[in-house]
């Protein structure tokens, strides 16, 4: 089970700068320990710890309608899907 740092109000997970994704930690008490002191660096007691799944339940993704580029047709797909693998785009078909 991973646990990740979650701001409360945008249901964002922490990330350091120099990282390209969330930072997972193994265990909730690790977790716990940086998120303490997180929340003491920044003054403000603005993320808490949660697992992969609470998260996913309190945040669940959001689902929009797009547009296969090739084929016209709709498809349902991920609001945080990354546009290059995206069917809807052009990035997507290219080589």
């Amino acid at each position: 089970m991973s646990f990740y740092l979650v701001d409360k109000k945008s249901g964002r997970c922490f990330k350091k700068p120099s990282h390209l994704s969330a930072e997972a930690y193994p265990t909730e008490r690790g977790a716990k320990i940086a998120c303490t002191k997180l929340n003491a660096k920044l003054n403000k007691k603005i993320y808490t710890v949660m697992s992969f799944e609470a998260f996913r339940e309190e945040f669940p993704v959001k689902m929009v309608e797009r547009t296969n580029l090739m084929s016209g047709k709709k498809f349902m797909e991920a609001e945080d899907t990354p546009y290059f693998c995206s069917p809807a785009s052009e990035t997507y078909w290219s080589n």
